[in-house]
């Protein structure tokens, strides 16, 4: 079952973020938590994995992070946890959804892939947006380097392949 984590129930979901994570990314991904726009969980009578979204713009949205507590992994909770958002951006009109994964990390690699992601650098961004929003989307989706910028038009459908 995933549900929606209203504000006072995200802490709930720290155990997954620090099985998950570590370093940087774990400290981002607390703070994210907390301050993002909308935080799902999926249960398996507890708390298996969580994926924070943010709509950017009118036609993007956005995957912050998506985490499966490790006991649980390779099982297709993540799959369920990405179809579910991208459902959720497809219903409220979003034409893209974007994403960002660190180059050594092939399972969020093929994941991504596996619903139809492809990479895209900055130039194809600012083409699409201009180079002004395109540098302010960039930033708001905090892509550092060694990550890779993903996207993936809903209008191709949001299934895995």
């Amino acid at each position: 079952m995933i549900l929606e984590l209203k504000a006072e129930e995200r802490v709930k979901a720290l155990p997954v973020l620090e099985e998950s994570f570590s370093g940087m990314y774990l400290w981002h991904s607390k703070k994210t938590l907390f301050g993002c726009e909308r935080v799902f969980a999926l249960f398996e009578n507890t708390i298996v994995g969580v994926i924070m979204l943010k709509r950017l713009s009118k036609r993007a949205g956005y995957v912050y992070y998506i985490a499966t507590r490790p006991a649980f992994r390779r099982k297709g909770y993540a799959s369920k946890l990405l179809e579910h958002s991208l459902q959720l951006f497809k219903d409220e009109g979003v034409e893209e959804v974007y994403a960002s994964v660190r180059e050594d990390n092939k399972p969020s690699l093929t994941l991504f892939e596996s619903f139809g992601f492809k990479e895209i650098g900055f130039a194809d961004l600012a083409k699409r947006y201009g180079k002004f929003e395109a540098f302010k989307l960039y930033s708001e989706m905090m892509v550092v380097p060694g990550e890779k910028l993903l996207v993936l038009r809903l209008t191709q459908g949001c299934s895995p392949r």
